[in-house]
């Protein structure tokens, strides 16, 4: 383990509601037309404050030659572990939004395919001024893959958390995701990364099956899937680890379960193999 604090980058953008009807079109998600002073639905901060670099400055893949927020590290594949959110303050549409980044720790790991690093990255969402959300990201760093060689244990993890069994109050709801989905969230977040829409790059170059879904959309989905049990309440943390590769087009189900912290959710592709784990814990 290395520790490491990098400089912060801030960057300020407004909470616009053409963002947020955008957002929940993308998502399939029924909703009136977001209005100035509106409070942003919990967990989609991230589509603003997002860095607006130049084509230029992008590698092959999409991702930032040098991505001034992170250190210069020597694996080229970038992607995205896994997060803890805190929501401190709502977000009304219309303010003005300021995001600071900054690494915070850097951790070398040796993985199943090679060397790694896992990039501990803090963004500080600011709502005129306020801390509204207080977030902790894991983004993982490997080496080049062949592009001929497609790994048999990509869809083999261990479990994060056991699987709903019978008699235990679970429910499970089916998403479907197609290359659509993901180029429309890719656009609202200005997120250029080729992996989730580019299907010869993706199978061709990286050597996958198809294009993977983003981490970010496996949250929402798994956040979205409980809200309706809420009754009304904000969120107090959220967290969710990305396990292997959720791969569109296709579907995967999100398995739902309620305990005394609050819910505990499994994302599921191709039967009983969990990709994704989350809890989450209403504000009481």
């Amino acid at each position: 383990m290395s520790a490491y604090s990098g400089e912060s980058i801030i960057v300020k953008d407004i909470a616009s509601p053409s963002m947020v009807d955008k957002l929940a079109a993308t998502l399939r998600i029924a909703r009136p037309a977001a209005e100035r002073g509106d409070v942003l639905p919990d967990g989609w901060h991230f589509i603003f404050c997002n860095p607006a670099l130049p084509a230029s400055d992008l590698s092959v893949d999409g991702l930032p030659e040098h991505d001034p927020i992170f250190p210069k590290l020597d694996f080229p594949r970038r992607m995205f572990g896994g997060t803890t959110i805190e929501f401190h303050a709502p977000i009304f549409l219309g303010s003005d939004l300021a995001c600071e980044s900054r690494v915070t720790d850097v951790v070398h790991k040796q993985g199943r395919s090679g060397e790694l690093a896992v990039v501990q990255l803090e963004r500080v969402y600011r709502c005129d001024g306020t801390i509204a959300v207080r977030e902790r990201q894991e983004v993982v760093f490997t080496g080049t893959r062949d592009p001929g060689s497609r790994r048999s244990d990509d869809r083999s993890v261990r479990l994060f958390e056991p699987l709903p069994r019978a008699g235990q109050d679970a429910r499970r709801k089916t998403i479907s995701c197609d290359a659509i989905t993901l180029f429309r969230l890719s656009a609202l977040m200005f997120n250029s990364h080729r992996i989730h829409y580019d299907f010869p790059f993706v199978t061709q170059e990286e050597g996958q099956p198809g294009l993977l879904v983003q981490g970010k959309l496996l949250g929402l989905h798994a956040l979205e899937a409980v809200k309706p049990a809420f009754s009304g309440r904000r969120l107090a943390t959220f967290s969710y680890r990305v396990l292997a590769p959720v791969f569109a087009p296709g579907s995967f189900d999100i398995d739902v379960r309620e305990n005394e912290h609050g819910y505990a959710l499994n994302i599921i592709q191709d039967g009983e193999c969990v990709r994704a784990a989350a809890s989450l814990h209403p504000q009481s």
